[in-house]
């Protein structure tokens, strides 16, 4: 056992006990699974640890446009051409849920394979 907890970004403790390593596997997926950031640190030290970010969010995918505008339109166009062509992630967005990592991977990867006009 470790003396080491990974966090999400209020405070809620999502595991104790960890090995370093350990810590560092489990904030990292926990951050891709949530599209939040999770930090390891050692017991007792609160979030002064170690943070770690999802590859793909949100602002990762509206960091491809010149304004919000453009990526909400942009969004809006991939999620509307029609259900049978969407993937389960996408699909889950439309029924309501919130967006994950693998959501905005998909939606950046929309960006670019964009035809040239």
């Amino acid at each position: 056992m470790g003396n080491y907890c990974v966090t999400n970004g209020d405070g809620t403790t999502a595991r104790m006990g960890l090995t370093k390593e350990q810590g560092q596997r489990l904030a990292q997926q926990l951050a891709d699974e949530t599209g939040e950031p999770h930090c390891l640190a050692r017991e007792g030290q609160g979030d002064e640890g170690e943070w770690f970010k999802s590859e793909h969010s949100e602002e990762t995918f509206r960091d491809l446009f010149a304004s919000s505008v453009e990526a909400t339109e942009f969004e809006t166009q991939a999620l509307s051409i029609g259900r049978e062509f969407l993937p389960p992630c996408a699909l889950a967005v439309l029924d309501g849920k919130l967006a994950t990592s693998e959501y905005w991977a998909w939606l950046e990867g929309q960006v670019e394979t964009e035809p040239c006009e």
